[in-house]
């Protein structure tokens, strides 16, 4: 079994710099005072009910969710089927919660509120950690992120019922989801600029990341966006963002083992 790093020996030092800001971005959140669930974050502008539906529009945007995390757990499983080294049980975990988190938030928009947000946490935890055991695999230890999949959902899945408990106990603490969401996109940029990928390359990563942060801005900007023509909230565009990274991330896997024509 090979247990070697990806990386040679004169890159080692950029292994051990990007494990060393992990560590130091954790122990940064982790003495942070505990930061509860703000109230506000279920205040989303657009709220028009349409065919019966209250927030259709946010409630109707996850569609693209299930769409890509559909054709994903396809493609894991015709990659499986061709060659049995070629599934990876990250990559298929990882389109797994882009599918769940469909039926998650869908669920959650009918009615937000602390409780319905673990229906949208949990398998967004699991596309993150997926993502992360992925990441670990194609750029540091291919057998130290598959082995890492496992205690890596079972943390993240933990942050996020610690996070409802303490809501419930009247004092809430986000940062273990905290940082279970922002530490990989956080060390993700350093690690496809200090490491390389035999599949991925740095524009294909890149142009992922993009994805995902003009969603956090889109989410950001929810009632600026929506005062500009009243049309499309800034929410419903974070979900046609976040789902267009995934199907970009499904595109470069595509494209590095040709399962689809």
């Amino acid at each position: 079994m090979d247990c070697q790093l990806i990386v040679d020996y004169d890159g080692k030092w950029r292994f051990w710099f990007i494990l060393g800001l992990a560590f130091s971005i954790s122990l940064i959140i982790m003495n942070l005072d505990p930061i509860a669930q703000d109230t506000s974050y279920h205040d989303f502008v657009d709220f028009r009910k349409m065919f019966g539906v209250s927030n259709f529009w946010n409630f109707i945007s996850n569609l693209p969710f299930i769409l890509v995390g559909f054709l994903g757990i396809v493609r894991c499983q015709r990659a499986g089927r061709k060659k049995v080294s070629l599934f990876n049980q990250a990559e298929f975990t990882f389109f797994m919660g882009i599918f769940l988190t469909g039926f998650g938030s869908a669920y959650y928009h009918l009615a937000p509120d602390n409780e319905t947000l673990v229906s949208d946490r949990i398998p967004m935890t699991i596309a993150f950690m997926a993502f992360s055991s992925m990441i670990v695999q194609e750029y540091l230890n291919r057998e130290w992120g598959k082995k890492l999949l496992a205690p890596l959902l079972f943390l993240g899945v933990c942050s996020v019922f610690y996070w409802a408990i303490t809501e419930n106990l009247g004092y809430g603490d986000l940062r273990p989801y905290i940082l279970v969401q922002f530490l990989p996109i956080l060390i993700f940029p350093v690690t496809i600029f200090l490491l390389k990928s035999e599949r991925f390359t740095r524009i294909d990563m890149l142009i992922f990341l993009l994805f995902y942060l003009a969603a956090k801005v889109f989410e950001h900007f929810d009632l600026g966006i929506y005062d500009f023509g009243n049309l499309v909230s800034g929410h419903t565009l974070k979900h046609f963002a976040a789902a267009a990274g995934g199907y970009w991330l499904l595109k470069v896997l595509n494209n590095a083992t040709k399962i689809f024509p």
